[in-house]
């Protein structure tokens, strides 16, 4: 059974045409710049809008090699962009989009990335874990990780109990996601998104074929090209995002690149990314968040925790964290794990 948003187009080009001359912003300069370019789109800052002191446009890359073949692949994925951002509009967790016409969206402005606070702009992909004494790169305190992992959970979750069908959205980074204007953090791309349809006869949602992934950074089951469900994202959010806000790391950085085919049958055979141990007895928010990897990391989707358990976990460890002694010694906080 589809859900009834699957195959929703919802342009509304004759707003985006009568917001501005387009074609008289795209000009890199102070005031509108281009601010992120992915594989396939680009973004913008869009000064002076109605209503707006700035605003984002999102569009394809013509410049593309792969255009041309890719065309309708393009042209769906910037109506699912567009679509998922409609349907979820009424969550503060989700980025505003003023209007959609093909390739191009507007979209609000969310200025301050999260990816280079929790992994310094000046750290290798490669950089390898931390020898001697155990640190963290980012410099942030275990209050501040275990609010992070809290927000970032709860944006996730908007999508995975979205009331029309579960989304799963397939590709859970820390640029996914930045802070706004009003100090939420926002997920701001969703052109890899999927709703999950559903099987009326098991009663439960179907799991989705998203081809290969040829890359360490994605749960065993899109590493062995089989199909997957939501609880792909909750891997993805554990190695992606937890563990880069514990360490100040990316996670698998201590594994060369030589090493990744191999590394990637290992990962696919069972065997969990690596984490110091020692973080389980650094302070009390470090230890719990490497209890969310280790239920995050079961290679096995049916038997991993899924996002609002973490959710529920994160919450009371938080708020037992607030409680705690800042003097606290480890026989006295690891009862609360």
């Amino acid at each position: 059974l589809q859900p009834r948003y699957h195959s929703q187009h919802n342009p509304s080009c004759n707003k985006v045409h009568e917001s501005a001359d387009l074609q008289s912003h795209l000009v890199d300069t102070v005031e509108t710049r281009l601010i992120g370019s992915g594989l396939y789109r680009t973004t913008w800052r869009l000064p002076n809008f109605p209503d707006k002191q700035a605003i984002a446009m999102k569009g394809t890359r013509f410049i593309d090699r792969h255009y041309e073949n890719r065309f309708m692949a393009n042209l769906d994925s910037q109506r699912r962009d567009a679509l998922f951002m409609d349907l979820l509009s009424t969550s503060p967790r989700i980025t505003d989009v003023y209007g959609y016409c093909a390739m191009t969206s507007l979209l609000e402005l969310c200025a301050d990335e999260m990816e280079a606070l929790i992994i310094p702009p000046d750290t290798a992909d490669d950089a390898p874990d931390l020898k001697g004494p155990l640190m963290s790169l980012n410099q942030l305190t275990a209050t501040q990780k275990l609010m992070l992992s809290l927000e970032f959970a709860e944006t996730i979750a908007v999508l995975h109990g979205f009331d029309g069908g579960a989304i799963m959205h397939v590709d859970i980074k820390p640029d996914q996601m930045m802070r706004g204007n009003d100090d939420v953090l926002k997920l701001i791309d969703f052109n890899r998104a999927e709703f999950l349809l559903f099987n009326e006869k098991e009663n439960k949602y179907c799991e989705l074929d998203e081809g290969s992934a040829p890359t360490i950074w994605r749960a065993p089951e899109e590493l062995a090209s089989e199909y997957i469900d939501e609880k792909a994202d909750v891997w993805n959010y554990a190695a992606n995002i937890v563990y880069s806000i514990l360490t100040g790391l990316w996670v698998h950085s201590a594994v060369a690149s030589e090493d990744h085919k191999k590394y990637r049958k290992e990962l696919v055979n069972g065997k969990k990314p690596f984490y110091d141990e020692r973080w389980k007895h650094n302070t009390f928010g470090d230890a719990a968040l490497t209890k969310v990897l280790d239920e995050c990391w079961i290679t096995e989707p049916e038997k991993r925790t899924d996002i609002f358990l973490v959710i529920s976990y994160l919450q009371r460890a938080a708020l037992i964290n607030d409680s705690l002694d800042s003097n606290a010694s480890e026989d006295e906080w690891k009862k609360y794990l």
